[in-house]
């Protein structure tokens, strides 16, 4: 009769588990190059997004200092990414609309 520790067979099984998860995520992200962009983008639009908020509110408030912020903050994202500004705005034209493709294919109006 074959007598199996519970806790070394369960230890076992989960390792073994883990790595096959793993495995198979890095196989299927090396695979799916066309996934990894729409993550990308979706991030991007993201930031465009919150930047865009800030242009609109600073428009309907006309803050004190409000247009000097949003100057440094952009030009200090766009250096950050290693971008010029109108490169960074580029890409955030690019980003929407490959998210906008992507929802409304997906059946999501936006």
């Amino acid at each position: 009769m074959l007598i199996i520790n519970r806790k070394v067979f369960c230890e076992k099984n989960f390792a073994l588990l883990i790595t096959i998860i793993f495995s198979s995520s890095v196989v299927y992200a090396e695979e799916n190059d066309q996934l990894i962009n729409l993550l990308i983008a979706s991030k991007a639009t993201g930031m465009c997004g919150t930047l865009k908020q800030l242009v609109a509110f600073q428009a309907s408030t006309q803050m004190t200092g409000g247009d000097e912020f949003l100057t440094r903050i952009t030009n200090t994202e766009a250096a950050r990414l290693g971008k010029t500004l109108p490169d960074l705005l580029s890409e955030c034209d690019a980003s929407v609309a490959i998210y906008t493709r992507t929802m409304e294919a997906l059946g999501f109006d936006q």
